[in-house]
């Protein structure tokens, strides 16, 4: 909370004289911004009434009926003079959930001091605004708001957002959205950022230079030849993307494909997982474990013999992969191939889907049914004569 809602909690006359003029100016940037903005928040009470000023002394009388109710329902504030905003889902107490960034108020009225606060018992600054410049500050902020919500251009046809201008307009005015319909065909998208040819997005650059420098795509005519990828990553010949580094660095410190003519021997794959003797990737590991414990590759001379492959699985024998598994278990948990000598006699396939008579594959089924319905194959006696083949 800040200083001045604080003070408006107080009754009038403990108010201090040195808070007078900053709290009606507090209390006029909200009453003053939700008459111009039109936007009145659902709010418990009547509406806020206008600030009465003294004829005789031409100051403003400080109401607390005013100042009390409105304060109490809102902490946080927009204009506590700190020339700063408040980023909040909640509304402030001019009434606006969406609040852009207000520059430091300057001019020759104006004047900074610190301050210390008297419930959080820390220092801040405040702007001091005399009576004079106070309304003047007020519509400045106003401006300020109202030109923040204009901020998007509208379109010539009042319907979208302009987008679209001409390419060869020096000042780069938006005035067409993209469903326009009097919009050129030169017209461009100069909402974001474009390659010098207008087609793409830019992602190439000088060498050396960042990303924001960015201003030619990869089919551009007016690519020179020594650019470069700023955004992706490339080998020292510039050919595809690095993976090779030296022992012991990380996968930022990749600078070599696999076929770059500047690698050196040394160099290993510090993006992509090796083996232990860094040839091939690992696909082996010892029994129980998972496909990311793999550390051995086939030819590995450091695997042990008790390694099995956890990537691409096998059957017990060694011999393909595994089909079958006992009847109502998931395909998951086949471990025996078609041809397995240690196969029992109650083994079925649970990785493909079998005929009703369990021999072949169901490629036939009633017509009009989805082709992963078929229910039966082409010798199969429960085959009915109105089935029709689904499967090629």
């Amino acid at each position: 909370m800040c200083l001045l809602c604080t003070a408006s909690l107080l009754p009038s006359e403990q108010v201090p004289a040195s808070l007078s003029s900053e709290l009606y100016f507090h209390a006029f940037a909200r009453h003053k911004l939700r008459l111009t903005s039109g936007k009145r928040p659902e709010r418990e009470g009547s509406p806020v009434p206008d600030i009465p000023i003294d004829t005789q002394g031409g100051q403003p009388l400080l109401h607390r009926d005013f100042a009390t109710p409105v304060f109490k329902r809102r902490r946080e504030c927009m204009y506590e003079l700190t020339g700063r905003s408040v980023k909040t889902p909640r509304p402030h107490l001019c009434g606006k959930v969406e609040i852009t960034k207000i520059q430091d108020p300057s001019g020759p009225n104006v004047t900074m001091e610190d301050f210390q606060t008297e419930d959080s018992r820390e220092t801040a600054q405040r702007f001091k605004v005399t009576e004079a410049q106070s309304t003047s500050f007020v519509s400045h902020l106003i401006a300020k708001e109202q030109q923040a919500e204009l901020a998007e251009p509208t379109c010539e046809c009042g319907q979208g957002i302009a987008k679209f201008g001409l390419h060869s307009d020096p000042c780069k005015k938006l005035r067409w959205c993209t469903r326009c319909l009097n919009k050129p065909l030169t017209a461009t998208d100069l909402s974001e950022k474009r390659c010098e040819c207008g087609r793409q997005y830019p992602s190439f650059g000088l060498p050396g230079e960042k990303r924001r420098l960015a201003r030619w795509c990869i089919f551009c005519p007016k690519r020179p030849v020594h650019s470069v990828d700023l955004y992706t990553k490339r080998c020292e010949c510039q050919k595809s993307k690095p993976c090779f580094g030296l022992p012991g660095e990380g996968q930022k410190d990749a600078r070599w494909c696999a076929y770059c003519p500047t690698k050196p021997g040394n160099a290993v794959d510090v993006v992509n997982k090796r083996c232990e003797c860094g040839k091939r990737l690992p696909s082996f590991a010892l029994p129980g474990e998972t496909r990311r414990f793999a550390r051995w590759c086939s030819a590995c001379p450091w695997k042990p013999r008790i390694a099995v492959n956890v990537i691409n699985k096998k059957c017990v024998c060694g011999a393909s992969k595994p089909s079958l598994g006992l009847e109502g278990e998931g395909s998951h948990l086949a471990r025996w191939c078609a041809k397995c000598p240690s196969k029992p006699q109650t083994a079925v396939n649970i990785v493909r889907k079998l005929c009703e008579c369990g021999k072949g594959h169901p490629s036939y089924s009633l017509p009009g049914a989805h082709r992963r319905a078929a229910l039966w194959c082409k010798d199969c006696p429960t085959k009915p004569i109105a089935a029709v083949r689904l499967c090629s």
